[in-house]
């Protein structure tokens, strides 16, 4: 009898994400999502930083989506870049000696493939991303900011400014196809999930 463990068709999902199936990366983020952010907290510790490391994760991922079809445990490669993601961002916070050592005994410390490539493709990436931002309205930023940056939900966001759901939800889709535009105007092509984990 065969297994009916959700990782059995690991290797399908991937092979769909590294030929740009947008649908298939959706389904990546759902399945995978809950199984990243606890990884990231076992590491970082703390729930301000979770979304945006989780959302560095995925942008890594579907940047570097044309070279998972090689990989022998897709699962093990996220896994990876999610405790490097972390590792990365409590270097940042001056904790890199417990954070290395955690890592080094994990054996995940070192980056996969090239990592000085893979991270110049990140940072003109994340670049761009805070540019197509800052082209916003103010409006429209501060929304977006307060949805991406600030984990708050729809109501939560309407009730702080003083406007409709509805509002937040028109403005926040226009914000998402403005950002798309400006990012494929670059040759960048970013699924929406990435741009906008948020909750509803």
């Amino acid at each position: 009898m065969e297994s009916s463990s959700p990782y059995n068709n690991d290797h399908d999902l991937f092979h769909r994400v590294s030929l740009g199936d947008e649908q298939a990366f959706e389904e990546l983020v759902t399945l995978y999502g809950p199984v990243l952010q606890k990884a990231i907290f076992s590491v970082i510790r703390t729930p301000l930083a979770l979304k945006d490391i989780l959302q560095d994760v995925f942008l890594q991922l579907w940047l570097n989506r044309e070279k998972l079809e090689g990989l022998d445990n897709p699962r093990a490669w996220m896994l990876k870049v999610a405790y490097y993601r972390s590792y990365t961002w409590m270097r940042n916070k001056g904790v890199q000696e417990k954070v290395h050592k955690l890592l080094e005994t994990r054996m995940l410390v070192n980056p996969v493939h090239n990592p000085v490539e893979e991270e110049a493709l990140f940072s003109e990436t994340k670049k761009y991303l805070g540019q197509a931002i800052d082209q916003l309205s103010p409006q429209a930023k501060r929304i977006y900011q307060l949805s991406r940056e600030g984990n708050l939900k729809i109501h939560e966001i309407a009730s702080l400014l003083n406007i409709s759901d509805r509002t937040v939800k028109n403005t926040l889709s226009t914000a998402l196809k403005k950002i798309r535009q400006y990012l494929q105007e670059q040759g960048i092509v970013i699924p929406v999930i990435i741009l906008l984990m948020t909750k509803s």
